[in-house]
């Protein structure tokens, strides 16, 4: 038991118990699968944003001859 003094009256705590619920436990399964999403989204703008600049400029791997014509 806790006990405070405050003026006269003296304030007793018992029975405090500090639990975690269900609902932590929860956040913990949906933070990761926010994360996973998260990065699955990244990598797939990263492979689109890849791919465009890759289609805007295919004279870089050509030969020198058929850049001439």
């Amino acid at each position: 038991m806790a006990q405070n003094k405050i003026g006269n009256t003296i304030v007793i705590l018992s029975d405090t118990i500090n639990s975690i619920g269900y609902s932590y436990y929860l956040m913990i399964p949906a933070f990761f699968c926010n994360l996973i999403a998260i990065i699955i989204v990244y990598v797939y703008q990263h492979a689109d944003y890849t791919q465009r600049k890759e289609q805007q400029r295919p004279t870089e791997d050509a030969p020198k001859d058929v850049m001439m014509y």
